[in-house]
Formats: C-alpha cells, structure tokens, sequence
C-alpha cells in the first residue's frame, strides 16, 4: 500500500490518497539536491494482539544539499499489509517531520518482519526520486491470536469481583499469589464503534455490564452477560433509562443497578444472572447515581429522602420495605458508595461514621479535624481486615485518613496530591499521584503503612500521554502484584521489588473473576474504535 505527500521547501501539507503499486523510478539521476534522511526511532517493533490496533510516532530529521526549486513528493509504501490509510506527516521545525503510522484493527495473527519505505519523488506518480531516495524504516511486529479458551480454574476462598472495588468493604484485594508468565490474553470482546461499556462486575461465570450508545433512545442503553468461557453474549435487556445507569452489584444470583427513571427518583432494578429476567424494580426517592448498589443479606443501603429528610437507609429486598431510616447531614457526592463491614454500615460526614445493620443506630462517629472545607468530595471508604477505615478526601488540599475504629479515633492522616481511590491488602494501603520530572509525566504508586501511614514504596510508572488525558482509573491487588490501570496502558507491578513485570497496551477499569481471568473495560480509544473489553486468564 502507498501514501504520497506533497511537500513545498519545508512546508508540508498533505494530499492524501492512495493506491497502486510501487512505481520505483530508480532514484538513479543526480542532478538537483541531493536528500538525507533519518529516523528515530531507527525501527519499530511490537508485540500486538490480533484486531488490536496501535499508533507509532517516527521523526524523521531531513537534511538538503543544494537547491530545492519544485515541489517534493513524499511517498510511504507498505508492502507488509501493515498500515492503515490514516497516515500523517506534520512539520515540526525547518528540518524535523514527524511521521504517525497506525496499524490496521482488523490485523490477522502472524509475524509482520520487513520495511516501510519512504521515497522523495519529483512526480505524483514517483517516476523518478530525488537524489538520496529511497530510505526504509525496518519493522518486526508480532500479532498473537485474541482467542485462547483455555480451562478456568477457581481462586480458593474468592467469589469474584461483585461490586465496587471487587467487595462490600471496598478493598480491592484478592488473595491469590499469581504468576506473570502465565498471562495470556482469553478474548477481545468487539462492539459497535460509538458504545461504551463501563462499571462492570463478574461472577457465576458472565461477566455483566453497562452498554451505552450515547444516545437518548430507551434501547441506547442495555445491561449485558458475556460469557467468561467464550467472549460471547449471553443475554442483553434494555434498560429504560433518562441517564446513564449505576454500577452493577452481584447479589447471590441476580444482578442489581438503579436507573434514573423520572427525572427525579431512581428505580433499583434486579436481573437473574443466568437469563436476564427481571426479578424486582421499585422506586426510591432518590436522585443522585452512585456506584454500585450496597447489598447485603437481602437488604438494600441507599442514601434518599425518606419523610422529606436526606437519610441513609436500609430496604428489605424481598418486601420492598424501609427496615430504619438515619438523618445525613448532607448529599453523598455523585459515584458514591458506603462500605458494609461486620454488619455495620460505614460512610463519611466530616470524618467516619459507622451504624449499625441491624437498627441504623450509630455505634462510631470519628471527626477529622485536618479536613478543609473545601473538601467536598472524597471516596467510597475502603475498609481493612482490622475494621479500621481508609478515605480519601478531595479539593484544593487531598488528604488520606485512615480511622481506628475500635479505639474510635484518628490514626494517621497524610496531605498529599493524591488522585485515585485507595485500596489495601490489609497491611498496606496503595494510592498514586500524578509526579513530572519537566520533560515526563508518571503515575506515582505509593504503598503506605496502614498502621503507621509510612511510606513503605514508592514506584514512577511512565506515562505515554500527559496526565490530563492518561489518567488512573484503578488498581487492584493480590498477595504478590499490584495492577494499575490508565486510559491506555495496564501495569503489573511486583510488590516485593516494584518492577513492572507485565505491560498490557489497553486501558481500562480492572475486575479480576473468580475463576482468575483479569477483565480490562476500554474507557477511552487510541487508535482502537471497536475493541471494548480484555479478557487476561492471569491464574
């Protein structure tokens, strides 16, 4: 495949088209200039994944003996079935272009080992060549199938990632030691190029998520079961909804999310695991989507107007009746979610507040002195095996407080630029920060004491894109990795050395299966339109 560009002395802009095959007209004359050209990188080589697409960028520095008086041609040729059509070259300085190729997303399996050429022509159709043309940027691509079903196997004492941040304590732990060199993509799961797919969670064997078109029809917006054995769709049901629905929560054998209905209130819906049937909807005065629904033992935690007073209660499932009803002082912020821990229920209103399950009565309130007010927004509490509770608040000054609930008091709060939910293992808290040394932009991931607040680790993950855009979406941790997730890129990171031991190119929330199968939902799209789920067998 062929690309040509004209260019003007050191202005370039692009004509676009393609076609035809290689018409090489030597390069044999020397009369005129005579070109030099090279790149940096000198050559590309990657390891993809079947129908996953990638961009690289390529400078390439120009230098010119004599006199240009025409307009110059430039041509990029594949021959290796390699490259889309969506080929660039932009000017960056008098001598330097830069060069941005992206593969096909429909590549097949195989090895691509060969050359791009770049010509410098005096014609449209590169009869003749410059003086110094041609030049070839080598490349050594790797595409692995997408499609590896080998056999499942349980993770003892794990029942799967079904809420938010995997458990009803929000820790984001599950306790199995995992091997790296056993990482093998399962599947890819392809969809329509404008849906978005987001808070999901798995279990019984499907994993289950949002589907949103973006649009403001009743069927842009569906709830979705695939298949953790194949990649395929089991069931979808369409979710009648004004706005984008809640998190999924997984509840024994149904599946429950609320939906903003009537502009006002939400209805708590619940779908069997198995065929999608709906089991429950009821309405709840409540107008603000969180997270994943809190659910346990049958009961319902939700935050909404009960007698025209803003409090947390506690609805029975089966009957659709408030068990007690606790005044808030305020509106939890939008993605928010309480924690249940040892049958209390935990939540944040200027320091931690903990009730009681059975009667919404409150047995802890621990204020936080340290706190701004202008720290309006903060995290859904993660709760340790110790009972003690970890929040991050949120403003103009972040600050990460864990409270000792048994002695019902401060136990260490840190200022710092943190920005993503914590999670812990239940002896260490992980958090990051977005860090810059001038030139490179990083994710910091920090491992703090969750006794003593000291930093045990620090490790700068590099970062392809500027921290606005590559930002962290989350992390989740077993008893020997820790992986990290950006917009683009998932980390695995060796706790007792902090080497990054698995690099995967495709971002997106993490949930990790009950059976060991690692799932990545694609949140943003490099270069990769349709791809919107990974599915890792890491066990």
């Amino acid at each position: 495949m062929k690309f040509w560009f004209i260019v003007s002395l050191f202005v370039l802009s692009s004509c676009g088209g393609s076609g035809g095959s290689d018409a090489s007209g030597g390069g044999s004359e020397n009369k005129g200039p005579t070109f030099d050209m090279t790149f940096s990188p000198s050559g590309i080589t990657e390891q993809l994944i079947e129908s996953q697409a990638t961009s690289w960028q390529i400078s390439a520095n120009v230098s010119i003996t004599g006199e240009v008086t025409n307009n110059l041609y430039i041509f990029v040729i594949d021959n290796n079935g390699l490259i889309s059509e969506d080929v660039s070259i932009v000017q960056q300085s008098e001598s330097i272009y830069e060069l941005t190729l992206r593969t096909k997303d429909d590549l097949a399996s195989g090895d691509y080992i060969g050359n791009i050429t770049v010509k410098l022509c005096k014609d449209i159709n590169c009869s003749s060549e410059h003086s110094g043309s041609p030049w070839s940027i080598p490349i050594d691509v790797k595409v692995e199938s997408h499609t590896n079903l080998t056999p499942l196997t349980a993770i003892t004492n794990y029942n799967g990632w079904q809420t938010y941040q995997s458990n009803n304590a929000h820790t984001g732990y599950i306790p199995v030691v995992l091997d790296p060199n056993k990482f093998t993509l399962r599947w890819l799961w392809k969809s329509d190029e404008n849906t978005q797919l987001y808070k999901g969670a798995v279990a019984n064997g499907s994993f289950f998520t949002i589907e949103n078109k973006g649009g403001l029809n009743e069927n842009d917006r569906n709830i979705l079961a695939i298949s953790e054995e194949t990649g395929s769709l089991l069931w979808q049901e369409i979710l009648n909804s004004e706005l984008a629905p809640s998190g999924i929560t997984i509840n024994e054998d149904t599946v429950i999310l609320s939906r903003l209905v009537d502009g006002v209130g939400q209805h708590y819906s619940g779908y069997d695991t198995a065929l999608g049937s709906l089991q429950f909807d009821f309405y709840i005065n409540s107008y603000t989507l969180r997270y994943a629904p809190l659910v346990n033992s049958g009961q319902l935690f939700y935050a909404g107007i009960v007698e025209q007073q803003l409090s947390l209660s506690s609805v029975n499932l089966n009957s659709e009746t408030t068990n007690w009803a606790t005044s808030l002082s305020k509106e939890f912020p939008a993605n928010y979610v309480p924690a249940f821990f040892n049958d209390s229920i935990y939540y944040y209103d200027s320091g931690l507040v903990v009730l009681d399950n059975a009667t919404g009565s409150i047995t802890a309130n621990i204020p936080d002195s340290n706190v701004s007010n202008n720290n309006l927004d903060y995290t859904s509490p993660v709760v340790a095996e110790n009972g003690n509770a970890i929040i991050l608040t949120r403003g103009l000054t972040p600050r990460l407080s864990v409270y000792d609930v048994a002695n019902q008091s401060l136990l260490w709060s840190l200022e710092n630029n943190y920005i993503h939910n914590p999670i812990t293992d239940h002896e260490s808290v992980y958090t990051t920060s977005l860090t810059t040394d001038g030139s490179q932009d990083y994710i910091t991931v920090d491992s703090l004491s969750l006794i003593t607040g000291a930093n045990e680790w620090s490790k700068n993950v590099s970062i392809r894109h500027s921290g606005v855009v590559d930002i962290t979406l989350n992390m989740l941790v077993t008893d020997n990795i820790l992986f990290l997730s950006t917009s683009e890129n998932v980390f695995a990171i060796n706790i007792d050395n902090q080497e990054v031991i698995w690099n995967y190119p495709f971002g997106g929330k993490l949930s990790l299966s009950e059976n060991g199968v690692l799932y990545i939902e694609r949140v943003e799209s490099y270069g990769d339109s349709t791809n919107k789920l990974a599915a890792v067998n890491v066990h």
